[in-house]
Parts: C-alpha cells; structure tokens; sequence
C-alpha cells in the first residue's frame, strides 16, 4: 500500500493532490467491513450472505466505490483539486470552487513551527489537521 498527499501553493491558491494504491485484499476488506475474500482465481472479491455468496469484480469495485483504475492487482487513485486562499493573522480560508454557485468555504488556523506547516480546519461534525513539511 502507498499513500502520498500533496500540497502545493502560489500566492493565491494551494493544490491538493492525493495518491492511493491499494492491494486487492485490503480493497476487498475496506468495502465488505473485512467480511470478503479474493476468489481463486484473483477476479473477484466474495463475500457470503445469509448463505448465499456474491462475488464484485475487483476492477469494478475499485471504478465505482474509490473511483479509481485498477491495474496488477492494485486499485490506484488520483485526486486532486485546487482551493483559493486568503490568510489574515493565524487565520487561514480555503475556497473551493471559488466564483461558482458550488463555492465551498472552510475557516480555520494555521502556524509554520519548525519548517512545518500546520492547517487545523474544524466544523460541527468534523476536524481536520494538515501537517506538511517543505521539500
């Protein structure tokens, strides 16, 4: 399994972009609550319910529930998009899909300490804390 998460920013906006690779078997498990197996002959994750067994294609479960290609027996993602900022103090807002009926805003602090960057966002039912280093 891979994971890399990336931010990159100007002076206006910051592009966030997301790889994902994962194995057949961890992708079976994540969508079937670890209920599911890889079928003999690699195809397929089964899983069994109330007696009776299903079986998903491995690279349709990959398509539609993580939205990704499948290939070698990995599921890969690629996510990216790109948010305006604006900072005033310890402040930070992040727009995305800004100038569009679509327009989604988050608030929230952010503080360089050490060379590392941190984003702490935080609404009624979640809280993110992003903490980045300079390459």
């Amino acid at each position: 399994e891979a994971f890399t998460y990336s931010l990159v920013f100007n002076d206006m906006q910051v592009t966030n972009t997301l790889e994902l690779s994962i194995s057949d078997q961890v992708m079976c498990d994540a969508i079937t609550g670890g209920e599911g197996a890889i079928d003999a002959s690699g195809d397929s994750c089964l899983i069994t319910y109330n007696s009776y067994s299903y079986g998903y294609s491995l690279d349709s479960l990959c398509i539609i529930f993580l939205d990704g290609s499948y290939s070698t027996g990995n599921c890969n993602v690629v996510e990216s998009g790109v948010f305006d900022y604006e900072t005033n103090e310890e402040t930070i807002t992040l727009t995305e899909y800004a100038g569009t009926d679509s327009s989604d805003t988050t608030m929230g602090t952010w503080e360089v300490n050490n060379d590392v960057l941190t984003i702490t966002t935080s609404d009624d039912s979640s809280c993110t804390i992003i903490s980045a280093s300079k390459l």
